[in-house]
C-alpha cells in the first residue's frame, strides 16, 4: 500500500496481481490464436528475412527453451506458440 500525501487515512494499492482461472481445456480457437501469435512474432522479429529464425532454429535448436506452468492448457498453449514461432509441422494434440 502507498500512503497518499494529501489524505493521511486513504491508501491506494501500489501493485495488483490478478490470477483468474476456471480450469478446463484449451479451445480450438485458443490453440489457433497461440499458433498465430508465434507466427506473427516471428515475422515481426524477422520482417525482411523470413528464414533467419529458421536457420537459428536448425543450428541452435538444443539451446532454445520455452517455459510454461505445469497445467495442461498452459503447456499446450506454449507448444502451439512454439509451433507457429519455429514454423514446425505436426499436430499439437
Amino acid at each position: 500500500w502507498k500512503q497518499q500525501k494529501d489524505e493521511e487515512s486513504a491508501r491506494k494499492a501500489a501493485h495488483v496481481q490478478v490470477v483468474a482461472k476456471w480450469g478446463g481445456e484449451l479451445t480450438k480457437n485458443g490453440l489457433m490464436q497461440a499458433q498465430d501469435l508465434g507466427y506473427r512474432l516471428r515475422h515481426d522479429l524477422y520482417p525482411h528475412d523470413p528464414t533467419g529464425l529458421l536457420r537459428l532454429h536448425s543450428s541452435f535448436r538444443h539451446d532454445f527453451k520455452i517455459y510454461s506452468s505445469q497445467e495442461g492448457r498452459c503447456q499446450i498453449t506454449a507448444a502451439a506458440f512454439t509451433k507457429g514461432f519455429l514454423h514446425l509441422d505436426g499436430d499439437i494434440v
